[in-house]
């Protein structure tokens, strides 16, 4: 796999680095949100799993690569960029869900951690009892960090699609040198 990678050429434009750290963070922030806003409506979440907040993420970094592609000189981005960019937005987006999940579970809404139990009990049909006592008596860490590892890895997801959309570099292939 090295091999196929090292085989292409490519240059970073920009600073991605501080702008997936902003990036992930305001879409932490935007899921976060949401499910403030849904609890406040009295539609707080039922299952650990919500479309919504999978739209969110995957929507924050269309957008941000989008507009991260008009913030650069003559709009030139590589498809390794788009790519960093994205899978740190999702790991950081997927990180602040984290803790405001541990926080949403453990003191604004303790019933959600019932509601959490119960969805994902549902999901297992016959499973080893050891699973079963274990997602009984799961804690509100545990909620955030499947909560936030899920988001994190549909980020991949994400990034791939917008690298993909919003590149502006070809593949440029190096030339082999010949050993001598």
């Amino acid at each position: 796999m090295a091999k196929i990678l090292r085989r292409y050429e490519s240059t970073i434009y920009g600073n991605y680095r501080m702008s997936y750290l902003k990036y992930g963070a305001l879409i932490g922030l935007a899921m976060a949100a949401y499910m403030l806003l849904r609890w406040a409506f009295g539609l707080p979440l039922k299952s650990a799993e919500d479309y919504g907040l999978e739209l969110i993420l995957g929507v924050g970094i269309l957008f941000f690569a989008y507009r991260y592609r008009k913030s650069l000189p003559n709009g030139q981005v590589s498809f390794k960029e788009l790519m960093l960019l994205g899978l740190g937005s999702g790991v950081v987006a997927g990180a602040v869900l984290c803790v405001f999940v541990c926080l949403y579970c453990g003191v604004l809404n303790s019933e959600a951690l019932a509601d959490f139990r119960e969805s994902r009990l549902a999901l297992m049909q016959e499973a080893d009892p050891a699973v079963v006592d274990g997602i009984r008596s799961s804690s509100p860490a545990y909620w955030g960090l499947s909560m936030g590892l899920h988001q994190a890895l549909l980020g991949i997801l994400a990034a791939f699609i917008g690298a993909l959309i919003f590149k502006t570099e070809d593949f440029k292939v190096r030339n082999k040198e010949k050993k001598s």
